[in-house]
């Protein structure tokens, strides 16, 4: 898919790179921790109070970012929710950093500090200490899903902190060497599936109030959502505890007045995890049998076909 597009791919790779650019004198090595701060807006910046005006922010800076118009707002509906339900995004694709960057200028009015760390990472309290210090409020973590054991970044996520924490990594076929059980703290999304090869243009700046995160479903909507999920068992990996968080963001996604959490997990989450042609094939059946109405439900089976295709 990429190959079709390479102009395209490069030019968005060098605009990447000279964004990047513009912070190298303001990167720091804190030994085996590299850091790069978040570019600071000056001027005044708006504050964004309610969830509504959030995701309408933040879809237009995603799109921005190049994240097709089509998906955009569906997906920074799934990333509110992601962050109300307590979890952690895991941005899949060469354009990660610019979608963290959408999130942080929607989030706190500058781009998102960046840690980087070195292959073998090993101690958990200075990874726990460097972001905790962080002046910033956005903070992505590039490669450490993929490259240092998992049981130096999971207590970070357990632990309790005031930032905004986002995974990156490469490739969705990495997912396959990383076990289940992170699917209880991180969700990934495959931002290759979504993205729209258009050059990133200016964002825009505001500051969210935390308080729009505070939300809470049912328990009765949460069960019915978690027995929907349970008749993906046989194709799917997924833990009770995964089921249970999830069933949480898609509770608070229909709570919204849009009703379609699980398009969403499907589309951003789900179907990132089907890796063989088979498994797609049974999404493509537990997905006809949901009530999404025709419009969304064009919007996912494009996907899902253009994966069955190149699968």
């Amino acid at each position: 898919k990429l190959q079709n597009k390479s102009g395209d791919y490069i030019a968005n790779v060098q605009n990447l790179l000279n964004r990047i650019g513009d912070n190298s004198n303001n990167i720091s090595n804190r030994d085996d921790i590299y850091i790069i701060p978040g570019k600071t807006h000056k001027g005044t910046i708006p504050v964004i109070n309610d969830c509504n005006s959030f995701m309408t922010e933040l879809g237009y800076n995603l799109g921005e970012s190049g994240v097709s118009d089509e998906y955009s707002f569906d997906l920074a509906e799934y990333l509110y929710a992601i962050f109300a339900g307590g979890m952690c995004p895991l941005l899949i694709g060469y354009s990660a950093r610019s979608v963290a960057d959408a999130i942080s200028y929607t989030i706190s009015g500058e781009s998102a500090t960046v840690l980087m760390m070195q292959l073998g990472f090993s101690d958990y309290s200075k990874l726990i200490s460097t972001v905790d210090n962080s002046i910033g409020k956005v903070i992505s973590i590039e490669g450490a899903v993929e490259n240092i054991s998992e049981s130096v970044y999971i207590p970070l996520i357990k632990n309790s902190t005031d930032k905004f924490l986002i995974f990156s990594m490469e490739s969705i076929s990495r997912m396959e060497i990383l076990p289940d059980f992170i699917l209880n703290y991180i969700l990934p999304i495959d931002l290759d599936l979504i993205i729209d090869y258009k050059k990133p243009d200016e964002l825009y700046y505001s500051k969210t109030d935390k308080s729009i995160f505070n939300t809470n479903i049912g328990q009765d909507q949460c069960r019915r959502i978690f027995n929907d999920l349970g008749r993906l068992d046989e194709f799917i990996t997924l833990s009770n505890a995964c089921k249970l968080r999830l069933s949480k963001i898609i509770g608070i996604i229909d709570n919204i007045g849009v009703n379609r959490g699980m398009y969403s997990a499907l589309l951003f989450t789900l179907n990132g995890l089907c890796t063989s042609h088979e498994s797609r094939e049974r999404l493509k059946n537990f997905i006809n049998i949901q009530t999404f109405n025709p419009q969304t439900l064009r919007k996912i089976m494009v996907k899902l076909e253009d994966e069955l295709i190149n699968a």
